[in-house]
């Protein structure tokens, strides 16, 4: 069950999502989905108090360091394990003369509970200075108190062969004057010890080891976090909690409908959603020519957006989002990890060109680029909207085998057709799982377009989930915003 995989950890004032893996051994509390309550853990580190919670967001000074700034934007807020984490990275990734991302496993050697740091702060700092993530399984949390007899954290930064062996590795213990300076950390001066420790070299606060070859054989690595060079685990989740995020969207108004998305992120987290999934072209509103203008590349302005979002609230997002590459404007789809990583793109392959709906028309995607991703949570592909009326389309990506198909959809008809049009998009979207073999979850914005030939026309919303064989399991609000969320079996039909 999606319970058993999904965890939880309380971390200051918000409640952080930990996929736990094959790879990331610690348990730290799980969800009780049926009374949508989480089960809080044995406290770790200082409590968490009224200071805690009055921690402000990062605010860069002059004199902040760009890795420093990467870290402290990553996590949130300036925090002195933060740091101690970045340090670390920063310092092992020149040692073992790599770049880090898959090339690396990270694995955090934690002391008992009542000695051991706020975890989740160090994990943010090695994240965001190494690329080794929780999406990518290559990060995790283990115990041991032998390897921490000294009370404090100790941290394995291994690098991988490409047969996924760790062949060389170094071990970080906290030096003498590191610890002297974390004694002084207090709520109210935390800002202030956190730059202190960023000032320092390295060498003057840690301790580093080189591992030897007979440490490197006693550690396991995490298959499922391979390098390319093993297929991934296939273990994931037999269901999974999925908000369908219904955002109204007003043409051209980005910042507006960017918080609307906000908003809406935040509700699917309060119920403890694991993937959140948007509408089509919900930031500029779709076939509106001003995006030829308005629009960002992918990555650009817009996806680093919703990845920090993902970053902050530990969420899988799925959104539409107009992507310009060169003079060319695309209807365009991301999956974001909870780590901020794009994890895939589909470009709209049917833009109904014949239908003139604007000018000049969106760049067609490449049929030959349909595919579905591994992720911790299964198997993903992305369809949008219009390509789910194609029959081959859908059955391509049903080649791809996966154990989900994410449709964000624009789904507008003249206001005397609501609310009966939205049979025609349960229709369609239980047509697409059958087609596929999979579930489909499709999410429709509220709206009215206000260019082109269509101007007038509402999107009425009832946005749609079908299970693997079709089954429609949950249809949204009429015309009106609304963020759902439904337990779905992933998986496939075949």
């Amino acid at each position: 069950m999606a319970s058993d995989r999904i965890f939880h950890v309380t971390h200051h004032h918000r409640t952080m999502r930990l996929l736990a893996t094959a790879g990331l051994v610690a348990v730290v509390g799980c969800a009780n989905s049926k009374e949508g309550k989480t089960m809080q853990p044995e406290q770790s580190g200082p409590p968490v108090t009224a200071d805690h919670a009055r921690l402000r967001p990062y605010q860069p000074a002059g004199r902040d360091p760009a890795w420093l700034a990467r870290a402290a934007d990553f996590h949130g807020h300036l925090g002195p394990w933060v740091v101690v984490g970045a340090m670390i990275g920063r310092d092992a990734l020149p040692r073992l003369n790599t770049t880090g991302q898959w090339e690396v496993e990270v694995i955090c050697w934690m002391p008992p509970e009542k000695q051991r740091p706020p975890f989740t702060c160090l994990l943010d700092g090695l994240q965001a200075s190494t690329g080794a993530t929780t999406g990518k399984q290559n990060i995790r949390i283990d115990f041991d108190p032998a390897i921490v007899s000294s009370g404090q954290p100790v941290v394995y930064i291994l690098h991988k062969a490409p047969n996924g062996v760790a062949d060389r590795g170094v071990a970080y213990e906290v030096g003498p004057t590191l610890s002297k300076i974390l004694a002084r950390s207090s709520p109210d001066r935390i800002e202030a010890i956190s730059r202190e420790i960023a000032s320092h070299e390295p060498d003057e606060l840690l301790v580093p080891h080189v591992l030897a070859a007979a440490d490197l054989a006693k550690i396991r690595l995490n298959p499922a976090a391979s390098t390319g060079a093993a297929e991934p685990s296939r273990s994931v989740p037999s269901t999974l909690r999925v908000a369908l995020c219904q955002t109204y969207c007003t043409d051209g108004d980005a910042e507006g409908n960017l918080r609307r998305v906000e908003y809406a992120i935040e509700e699917a987290a309060r119920q403890h959603a694991t993937l959140a999934c948007f509408p089509e072209s919900c930031v500029l509103g779709w076939i509106n020519p001003e995006a030829h203008s308005l629009a960002d590349p992918i990555p650009g302005p817009a996806s680093e957006r919703i990845a920090g979002l993902a970053r902050r609230h530990k969420l899988f997002i799925c959104i539409g989002l107009d992507e310009k590459d060169g003079d060319r404007l695309y209807d365009s789809a991301i999956l974001v990890g909870p780590d901020g990583q794009l994890l895939t793109k589909h470009r709209k392959i049917n833009n109904l060109s014949e239908a003139m709906l604007m000018d000049p028309p969106y760049t067609d995607g490449d049929p030959g680029e349909i595919r579905a991703v591994e992720t911790p949570i299964g198997r993903v592909g992305l369809l949008i909207c219009a390509d789910t009326f194609v029959e081959q389309y859908v059955q391509a990506m049903g080649g791809q085998k996966p154990d989900l198909l994410l449709v964000p959809y624009g789904w507008a008809a003249e206001n005397r057709a609501w609310p009966g049009h939205a049979r025609q998009l349960a229709e369609t979207v239980s047509q697409a799982a059958r087609w596929a073999g999979c579930p489909v979850v499709g999410t429709d914005c509220v709206g009215l377009i206000t260019h082109g030939p269509w101007t007038g026309r509402t999107y009425g919303g009832q946005s749609v989930a079908a299970d693997r064989n079709g089954q429609v399991l949950e249809i949204l609000r009429d015309r009106d915003a609304e963020v759902r969320v439904v337990e779905i079996v992933i998986g496939r039909a075949d």
